[in-house]
């Protein structure tokens, strides 16, 4: 499984890479408390890690990721998550949709639906991430 470093990390940009140590900002201090003496970590490690949060390791796969390997990642959360790949897309531009509807008819009733879509989404985003760093594992 590709291995990177607390350099490998900074150079993607995370938020506060380039900020103050605030225990959210992924800054040079703080990657190097998550890595705990370790010089390397791969994905998977970072799955595991309590002190990430999902939409940060989301976030990290998806610029790790090739091009395939993220449409294999949407395409498994989407079917983890009990849809096919057509409702998904069908999802994706009514929540587009819906959120330019949103500037003239309020936030919240958009924001209600949006947290328990994303709960679920994150538990299986979360699934996902694991069975494809495992699978990348055992394919090097």
């Amino acid at each position: 499984m590709k291995q990177f470093t607390v350099d490998d990390i900074l150079t993607l940009r995370p938020c506060g890479w380039d900020g103050v140590h605030n225990s959210k900002n992924y800054t040079h201090e703080r990657l190097n408390e998550l890595f705990a003496g370790r010089k390397t970590l791969t994905l998977a490690d970072v799955v595991d890690m309590q002190e990430v949060l999902p939409v940060d390791v989301v976030w990290l796969a998806c610029h790790i990721f090739t091009p395939r390997q993220r449409v294999v990642f949407a395409l498994k959360c989407a079917e983890d998550a009990g849809i096919s790949a057509w409702e998904a897309a069908r999802a994706a531009w009514a929540a587009r949709d819906a959120a330019g509807y949103a500037r003239y008819a309020g936030y919240a009733a958009l924001d209600a639906a949006l947290d328990a879509a994303l709960d679920a989404a994150w538990d299986a985003a979360e699934r996902q991430l694991l069975f494809i760093a495992e699978t990348l594992e055992e394919a090097e």
